[in-house]
């Protein structure tokens, strides 16, 4: 073939096919639409995210004018939005090759969820929610409607996968003898004190029982609760062997009291 005697289109067509034929130039052009379409999802995060402080200072106005409706309708929208970027950042590692996108995908809800886990002396197992125990769902006879103030399936899922990714290579051992679940509610301050019976242990006592726990039925679970002092309202859970725990709440209890005594400044 002699290439002067080719137009400008057919040689334009030739080098295309001398390209295709070449592994490193398919490589290099599959990476580069794999490239753009990554850049291009990256300014969708971007616009979205963008949206989201824009309502975010819109809110901050509307709690200002105390519009509490409005208030509440936008915090719905801002949950829709945040989830829709959460959702979209997770796939991109899946979306472009990562061969263990899902295991960041688990091991990213897990470490969303914030919960920590220690483990102590005598077998003691010390949990720290991020936030307070859910509120209990309430019944109303008038209307014989429960009514479910926080979203429990979320709650609990997520939850689960912390505890799924903390425990999937058997770090704690399983309790054959009975224990104590202690549940210290922590608070900011007084004006923040909720009734015991106002918060719900069930979803987080089912999953510490599913994953280091014989049952939870009483011949295995005793339970207490109690109340502390924090800079953020927050739920610890400890899971005790019972023979120790008389000994262990002396402990807790002096340490409950000199948090205390710090906030209030050694008085």
């Amino acid at each position: 073939m002699i290439l002067s005697h080719l137009t400008d289109e057919e040689l334009e067509k030739y080098i295309e096919e001398y390209r295709n034929a070449d592994p490193k130039y398919q490589t290099e052009r599959r990476n580069n639409e794999i490239k753009a379409q990554y850049l291009k999802n990256i300014d969708s995060i971007i616009f979205l995210n963008n949206k989201l402080q824009s309502k975010l200072n819109e809110l901050k106005s509307l709690l200002a004018e105390k519009k509490f409706q409005a208030v509440y309708n936008l915090c719905d929208k801002l949950a829709v939005d945040s989830e829709k970027i959460v959702q979209q950042i997770r796939k991109l590692p899946v979306e472009f090759g990562c061969k263990d996108g899902y295991t960041r995908v688990r091991n990213s809800i897990a470490a969303a969820a914030d919960i920590k886990f220690k483990y102590l002396q005598h077998n003691i197992l010390h949990i720290i929610l991020p936030d307070l125990l859910p509120p209990r769902v309430r019944y109303d006879a008038g209307s014989k409607k429960i009514t479910h103030r926080v979203d429990y399936d979320y709650i609990r899922s997520s939850y689960m996968e912390a505890f799924n990714v903390e425990f999937r290579k058997g770090k704690q051992r399983i309790h054959t003898k009975q224990v104590v679940l202690v549940y210290i509610n922590f608070y900011e301050s007084d004006l923040l004190l909720k009734d015991h019976d106002n918060l719900d242990p069930k979803i987080i006592t089912d999953i510490i029982t599913q994953h280091v726990l014989i049952d939870d039925n009483p011949k295995w679970v005793a339970h207490y609760m109690d109340y502390g002092y924090a800079d953020k309202n927050h739920t610890e859970i400890y899971v005790v062997p019972f023979e120790i725990f008389p000994n262990f709440l002396v402990t807790l209890n002096k340490q409950i009291a000199k948090n205390l005594c710090n906030r209030q400044g050694g008085k």
